[in-house]
């Protein structure tokens, strides 16, 4: 886990979906063959991570440019 975070931190690697995906797939692996202390670690690192948050830009019809016509 220690290589892991060190290439997430050499490389830059955002903190996004696929990492969080990673990361719990991770844990149900440790959990399965009883490594209590992986696990645990694992855990922190999620509920560190920030809640995905959509972003996307919404624009009203009445703040559109008509075309004139």
């Amino acid at each position: 886990m220690q290589d892991a975070r060190a290439i997430a931190a050499d490389f830059a690697l955002p903190a996004d979906e696929a990492w969080r995906k990673a990361l719990a797939d991770w844990l149900k692996r440790v959990r399965e063959i009883g490594k209590a202390d992986v696990a645990a670690s694992l855990q922190a690192d999620l509920q560190a991570l920030p809640m995905k948050m959509e972003q996307r830009v919404t624009i009203l019809d009445k703040f559109r440019l008509q075309a004139p016509g």
